[in-house]
């Protein structure tokens, strides 16, 4: 009876840590299509593509950036999950 009471209770702590790590890829994702649907709303696609510039890339390690400290905290528990298990 008590080892199957504790594999229902790793189960749980299984389901838990991957029912928060979907809850927060679903909110990364929420926040890239939002930005995509920004970008496609008001990028003029009639005209030519502009020269790239230094501020253009400083914009693209930013945006990569948040995405990256989003996430990190996910690891971070994550990886202190599995030590724990």
């Amino acid at each position: 009876m008590k080892g199957k009471s504790k594999v229902v209770t790793e189960a749980k702590n299984i389901h838990h840590i991957e029912q928060e790590k979907n809850n927060r890829y679903n909110k990364a994702n929420a926040a890239l299509k939002a930005k995509l649907a920004f970008i496609e709303d008001n990028y003029d696609f009639s005209s030519k593509a502009k020269a790239l510039d230094l501020s253009d890339f400083k914009e693209i390690i930013d945006s990569n950036s948040n995405v990256n400290n989003a996430l990190s905290g996910f690891t971070d528990k994550l990886v202190s999950t599995k030590k724990e298990i």
